[in-house]
Parts: structure tokens; C-alpha cells; sequence
């Protein structure tokens, strides 16, 4: 049995590939190793621009606490959009 990471990994992600994207996920499709996800784009040559977390944020660590809709994730240096504290305003 292949885990959905996986399977996205062999199947998706190759056709990503030169293509600059959003990364849009939650801790659990973080699993355990974000590293791992820096290795597989990088690997297909697809370059993460900027994160969106889900509920309970993008790793699930300060983004709960933090009182911005915006911060830097230090795994990934990129900027994570918080879109359950995005006011709709701020989307105009």
C-alpha cells in the first residue's frame, strides 16, 4: 500500500515540473519529515513559492499563537499564508 505522499511524489509531481507553485497543505500532509518535501521538488525541479497553511497552520508549531496572517516558516524560508486568519478584506 502506498501512502498518498507517495503517490504524489511519482505521480503529480513530475508533472509539475520547471512550474512555480503554492504549496497548500496542513501538518499531516507535512508528515514527519517537511525535508522531505524540500528534496522532492527540488529533485522534479518545481519551485515552491510561497506556503498556505490549513487549519492548525502549515506545521502545526507558532502559527496557532501567532496573531498575523502572514509569518516565515524557518524550514522552508518562504512566507505562509494563514488563510483561516485572512479576513476577506485582506483578500481584496
Amino acid at each position: 500500500v502506498k501512502s498518498g505522499q507517495d503517490k504524489f511524489y511519482n505521480t503529480v509531481l513530475p508533472s509539475l515540473q520547471g512550474k512555480k507553485v503554492i504549496l497548500v497543505t496542513n501538518p499531516t500532509g507535512i508528515g514527519g519529515n517537511p525535508r522531505r518535501i524540500q528534496e522532492k521538488f527540488k529533485e522534479n525541479r518545481v519551485n515552491i513559492q510561497s506556503l498556505i497553511g490549513l487549519e492548525h497552520g502549515f506545521l502545526g508549531l507558532e502559527e496557532d499563537i501567532s496573531d498575523t496572517p502572514v509569518t516565515i516558516d524557518t524550514t522552508f524560508n518562504l512566507p505562509i499564508y494563514h488563510i483561516y486568519k485572512i479576513k476577506s478584506h485582506e483578500l481584496e
